[in-house]
């Protein structure tokens, strides 16, 4: 019996540890921030404490706290609440601060995705459009889409280059446009081109294509 007791404490400290290491996880796992604000959705408009991370990927559901109130109960006062969960695909707008959202996954090189990002809509049309991934304007974070781009794509990405035909649809009623596309090799987008610079030239194309984009 005796020789079984440092085995024995040896597997206590090794229990505790555990614990230990556990509620130390758990205590600096990342919390999703909260914001009050309204969803819409294909069920319905929903108001309420909304958690969602507004500047990096969510997860697929999303949890919104719709009212919380205190409920006399016998011995005192209940805290109760109401939340419900809806798929991000269902959703079509969150407004937080008098700011839209639209939630969309962004594509940032092949085969590679952020998902579920909340975009705001800074030039253009949902037709031809530049967005910002997030609360703050950041040069890194422009997200290009066109009605005829297959996703939501950071403007550095490479999947952008050579997108040649599928603006050839967008711009079919954009002759001037059409043309200078026609004469290019690779599309208005390049390998050659950094950021800056690809955000220059659609912007130029937002401001030609203004009223002639269908």
């Amino acid at each position: 019996m005796k020789k079984q007791l440092p085995l024995l404490r040896y597997c206590i400290r090794c229990c505790m540890l555990l614990l230990i290491t556990a509620s130390s996880l758990h205590a600096n796992a990342k919390k999703t921030p909260t914001h009050f604000g309204t969803v819409q959705s294909f069920l319905g408009s929903y108001t309420g404490e909304i958690a969602i991370d507004l500047d990096g990927p969510n997860d697929e559901m999303l949890s919104i706290t719709l009212f919380e109130e205190k409920v006399k109960e016998k011995g005192g006062w209940q805290k109760t609440k109401q939340s419900i969960k809806l798929n991000m695909a269902s959703i079509l707008l969150i407004t937080i601060d008098s700011i839209s959202y639209k939630i969309a996954s962004i594509e940032y090189a092949e085969n590679k995705r952020y998902e579920y990002c909340c975009l705001r809509l800074k030039e253009g049309s949902p037709k031809l459009g530049l967005y910002q991934w997030g609360t703050k304007d950041d040069p890194e974070k422009w997200i290009l889409h066109y009605r005829n781009l297959s996703s939501y794509t950071m403007l550095s990405s490479p999947t952008l280059e050579g997108n040649k035909i599928s603006m050839y649809a967008l711009f079919v009623k954009c002759p001037a446009i059409k043309e200078r596309l026609r004469l290019t090799k690779n599309g208005f987008i390049t390998a050659e081109m950094n950021t800056a610079e690809r955000l220059a030239a659609v912007r130029q194309l937002i401001q030609e294509s203004a009223g002639c984009l269908q």
